[in-house]
């Protein structure tokens, strides 16, 4: 079974938390509106501003907003952005070696059309969607 991280499920909690609000946020505030512990928090948003999924204000009054509507962030984006790429297998990750199994089951070469079909179905599910 596919199985997001821990750090991905929250992100997509956190971002979906952001895209209701569309108001700067601390991380504080993303905290308790989330019940995320501060540090975890504070690693997400790093994350997001390094994929330009969030934009960050410094200072006393500053904090975080989506960079992008709701609408133009995809849950690919985000698990991405906190997992890097990901695939079901090693032999359909990107810039793998050639799969030593591919020649032993004709199945094996055919992962690439699972893999590709759910991060297609993760590129078609936007934040907007997840709080519709």
């Amino acid at each position: 079974m596919f199985k997001l991280s821990k750090m991905s499920d929250y992100g997509l909690v956190l971002l979906s938390e952001m895209s209701k609000e569309g108001a700067l946020l601390s991380v504080s505030q993303l905290a308790e509106k989330t019940h995320l512990s501060e540090p975890t928090v504070a690693k997400l948003m790093r994350l997001f501003v390094k994929a330009e999924i969030v934009s960050s204000l410094r200072g006393v009054r500053g904090g975080y907003t989506l960079s992008l509507s709701p609408h133009d962030i995809s849950a690919q984006d985000i698990i991405t952005a906190i997992d890097g790429a990901r695939s079901l297998t090693a032999c359909t990750e990107e810039g793998a070696q050639e799969c030593v199994l591919i020649h032993s089951s004709p199945a094996t070469g055919r992962l690439h059309k699972i893999n590709g079909a759910v991060k297609l179905a993760l590129q078609n599910i936007t934040l907007k969607d997840l709080n519709a």
